[in-house]
């Protein structure tokens, strides 16, 4: 990390401080500046890594092979979506390419709508009512974010609740939904009877 750091700073010649000081110390701030989106990328990253732990540890058993290449799908989407989240990747994509912002967003549109066409079987055996109130909660965060001008100029400062409010809404029901799924695939799983 100190290298990727080292090379940041060089790079866009932006001062070590900058990079590795917490952001309200930077900026004289409350450390309460954006604890919604922080707590939201950990449960990305909570979501993602029960996920991929529980592939690693339980892909040996044949019995859950399709559950198990479902929750490597899904944490590796949910390990790309913390890094977005953290790095704005698709907010400040479109600094370097026209239309950048919005293709990532369909890229992880495209991306989960083929998990969910392609793992429909194994969703159907889980809790997915929780997987359904993510959904809900992630796509009215991504409809507001999509018509954000439009949102502005009909209720304000208010879209941000509403978007980022949905937003962490949805990111909580995701994480939950695959920590929960993750257990029941570790309990049912051949590995550890």
């Amino acid at each position: 990390m100190v290298v990727v750091a080292l090379v940041v700073c060089l790079s866009w010649d932006i001062a070590p401080y900058l990079v590795f000081r917490d952001p309200a110390s930077v900026t004289n701030s409350s450390p309460f500046i954006g604890i919604a989106s922080n707590v939201g990328v950990m449960f990305w990253l909570t979501g993602g890594s029960v996920c991929i732990f529980t592939y690693a540890v339980c892909r040996n058993d044949s019995k859950g092979a399709e559950s198990l290449r479902f929750l490597k799908a899904a944490g590796i989407l949910s390990i790309v979506m913390m890094a977005d989240d953290l790095f704005m990747l698709h907010e400040s994509a479109g600094d370097f390419v026209d239309g950048a912002e919005n293709g990532l967003l369909v890229g992880y549109g495209v991306t989960l709508l083929w998990i969910l066409i392609r793992f429909r079987d194994v969703i159907r055996r889980t809790d997915s009512l929780i997987l359904l109130a993510a959904l809900l909660f992630l796509g009215l965060s991504a409809a507001v974010d999509l018509m954000q001008p439009l949102v502005q100029r009909r209720i304000g400062e208010w879209r941000i609740l509403i978007e980022d409010g949905a937003k962490f809404v949805g990111i909580a029901c995701w994480s939950s939904y695959l920590v929960l799924t993750c257990k029941k695939v570790v309990v049912n799983s051949h590995t550890f009877a």
